[in-house]
């Protein structure tokens, strides 16, 4: 392995620990309130959208036909696996059926 990028990688390492470590430290400190709790409580939800919302839109109407597909499978089933997999099937198959008829 190259020396310069395992150099890279442990201080990519050490950089993301100092974040978690300094941001669990941060709200340790904070008192406890129900206002900070709720927010708290929050924050997987919103990085959930921030990480799937971009790759949606990357997809065009066939992410928003996948996503629309996952949501209702997931409040009528409350089967998180089942949904996600059919929403990768979706977009998988769509995907593939599109690329050869226009490729």
């Amino acid at each position: 392995m190259d020396r310069e990028f395992l150099v890279v990688i442990v201080g990519m390492a050490i950089i993301l620990y100092v974040a978690r470590i300094g941001g669990y430290l941060l709200v340790s400190r904070m008192p406890s309130s129900s206002l900070l709790d709720a927010w708290l409580a929050h924050i997987p939800g919103a990085t959930l959208v921030a990480l799937v919302i971009p790759m949606i839109v990357r997809e065009g109407i066939i992410g928003l036909l996948a996503a629309t597909v996952v949501w209702i499978l997931v409040t009528r089933t409350q089967n998180l696996v089942l949904a996600m997999a059919t929403g990768v099937a979706i977009v998988a198959l769509l995907g593939a059926l599109s690329g050869a008829l226009l490729g």
